[in-house]
């Protein structure tokens, strides 16, 4: 859907939407790991992170918010 818009803003607001559709399913799955942390049923795993890339996709999620209130984000 959001690859076949035509509209470039359109294409963008979808990108953000899954973005944050993503987002939104990793907090559910850290509000579980915590439950399963207070129950003493967690399993420790550690995992690499691209503190860029999760810096750019934040950016990309507040930059429509920024633009409303004439904000620049860097």
């Amino acid at each position: 859907l959001v690859a076949g818009a035509s509209d470039e803003r359109v294409r963008r607001y979808g990108q953000n939407i899954a973005a944050s559709a993503r987002s939104l399913l990793a907090m559910i799955n850290d509000l579980l790991d915590l439950a399963k942390i207070e129950a003493g049923r967690a399993e420790v795993r550690f995992d690499k992170v691209s503190v860029a890339d999760t810096c750019q996709t934040l950016l990309a999620l507040m930059q429509p918010l920024a633009d409303k209130k004439q904000l620049t984000l860097e």
